[in-house]
């Protein structure tokens, strides 16, 4: 097996059980993982994010 595809699969097993994993804790945080592997990214995704400082900007910033 290519050492290039052993990692990748190590990275999408770890995503995958923690997701799972944090899929199964009633506390209402959930994420989800995608997997691109035709060009190697991993994204994950938490839904619930919620920008506790969010500022409105008046002037575009050059």
């Amino acid at each position: 097996m290519d050492t290039k595809l052993k990692y990748q699969e190590i990275i999408k097993s770890i995503l995958t059980e923690t997701a799972e994993y944090r899929a199964s804790i009633p506390d209402g945080y959930n994420f989800q993982v995608l997997f691109d592997d035709e060009h190697g990214r991993y994204l994950v995704l938490d839904p619930t994010f919620r920008t506790l400082n969010c500022h409105k900007v008046k002037k575009p910033l050059k």
